[in-house]
């Protein structure tokens, strides 16, 4: 696979938080992570992922505010309306 299509192929997981196949990736790597914190992992890298489309990334800006995450460094989320570049 070249790194245009492994790119490709995460903004694909990332646009539409596909937790099955983010968790069978980690599965093949030794990981056994739950639903929740999949979820909570992609949206943390959605919204810090400049290869997607800014709705999507206010979306999951939004989301994890809803539910007191942080960025995926652990600093917390820029203002709202504010995106990482």
């Amino acid at each position: 696979m070249t790194v245009q299509e492994m790119l490709a192929r995460r903004n694909r997981i990332l646009e539409t938080l596909d937790v099955e196949t983010a968790m069978a990736d980690l599965r093949s790597e030794g990981y056994s992570p739950s639903r929740e914190a999949t979820l909570i992992a992609l949206h943390k890298a959605r919204y810090d992922c400049c290869h997607i489309a800014d709705a999507l990334r206010h979306e999951s800006a939004e989301w994890l505010r809803e539910r007191n995450c942080k960025r995926m460094d652990m600093s917390p989320l820029l203002p709202k309306g504010v995106l990482p570049q």
